[in-house]
């Protein structure tokens, strides 16, 4: 007896953009819809015997899962999560064998408006999904093999206060009822998600005049984790601090508390996000109204001035990489050693103030 009902699904398409079904048939229409849902159910644990239908999103999905979940950071986990969203809304309906190169080169060159950093990110993922994907038995040939995606966008350059500025900020944020954030971040170069993971009991030494970062609020989609290890090996620091500092700090009532520093109106713990939108935000349209001049920055410029001011005062980059918490020298070099045409000029006008000194 033959079949009566017989249905179809799309899998994908080929690189000639036509559509590749696959067909089932069954005597009921609750037969066919079974079989359906068995096949959907197959492609998203990759426990099948078709191996050659499987789609570039539910391999992509696995590939995450299996390779990166419980093997990475959670903040690294959903940057990854962030590349394949991209890669499944161009990718997501193709099955992963049709592929080709020049599918690959397309996706990228409609890529060109993303940051460089961004574009190394999609290839670097896009690569161990097809090469996983070989080890796996899905494909034989990796199409980025030859692949030379565009340069992306360069970030651009990050900005600090001039130390003039930076003063005024300091002493705006003095009498700001949201300026004690801003301050700390400009007095000790703290991230946002440690500034608002800092425990003022636990974490602020006034006898030893230090600041102990071991600890840092992480925001990924909405839901926060609380992790006692930073965003580097060498996140977790001791950071001295100034009589300034002290002598703000010292009396505020917010310091008595063994809980969180920052947490929101209903008692709980702030994310940095919501600090950035509700407070820091409030504080930087009030700077902006009082002082016009003086550039609008974000909190990780703040960093980046703290940074700044102490590597032009004479700071050298290994005690700056400690005070910052990056993860290698080579991040601090690359951040803080290139003069700009001011520094270079007077360091000439040294030279040369030097040279004839010594002719005399």
């Amino acid at each position: 007896m033959g079949y009566k009902v017989k249905k179809s699904i799309t899998l994908g398409h080929d690189f000639e953009g036509k559509p590749i079904r696959k067909y089932f048939y069954g005597k009921t229409k609750k037969e066919v819809a079974e079989k359906i849902d068995k096949f959907k159910l197959e492609q998203a644990t990759g426990h099948k015997e078709d191996y050659n239908d499987i789609l570039f999103e539910a391999w992509a999905d696995q590939w995450l899962n299996i390779y990166k979940e419980d093997t990475v950071s959670e903040s690294t986990y959903y940057s990854y999560k962030l590349c394949i969203d991209h890669l499944n809304d161009y990718f997501g309906d193709y099955l992963i064998r049709v592929i080709r190169a020049a599918d690959v080169q397309k996706f990228f060159k409609n890529k060109a408006h993303l940051s460089q950093s961004m574009v190394n990110k999609l290839r670097i993922t896009m690569n161990a999904i097809f090469e996983t994907a070989i080890e796996n038995d899905y494909i034989v040939k990796n199409p980025m093999a030859n692949i030379k995606p565009p340069k992306g966008k360069k970030a651009p350059a990050k900005r600090s206060y001039t130390e003039k500025e930076y003063e005024t900020v300091l002493e705006f944020a003095k009498n700001h009822p949201e300026g004690l954030g801003p301050y700390i971040i400009l007095k000790t170069g703290l991230r946002k998600g440690e500034l608002v993971g800092l425990n003022p009991v636990l974490d602020f030494d006034f006898e030893k005049r230090r600041l102990t970062v071991n600890r840092v609020i992480v925001d990924n989609t909405g839901r926060l984790t609380v992790k006692e290890e930073g965003k580097s090996k060498n996140a977790n620091r001791i950071i001295p601090f100034d009589q300034d500092f002290f002598d703000l700090l010292i009396d505020n009532p917010r310091l008595a508390k063994d809980d969180f520093l920052f947490k929101t109106k209903h008692d709980r713990v702030m994310g940095p996000r919501i600090w950035t939108a509700y407070h820091f935000n409030y504080f930087m349209d009030d700077l902006e109204k009082e002082y016009p001049e003086i550039p609008r920055l974000t909190p990780h410029e703040l960093r980046h001035t703290y940074g700044t001011i102490l590597f032009k005062s004479g700071t050298d980059v290994f005690t700056l990489q400690k005070l910052l918490g990056h993860a290698s020298i080579e991040t601090t070099t690359k951040i803080y050693v290139h003069d700009d045409i001011d520094d270079l000029e007077k360091n000439i006008c040294w030279k040369r103030e030097n040279i004839k000194d010594s002719e005399q």
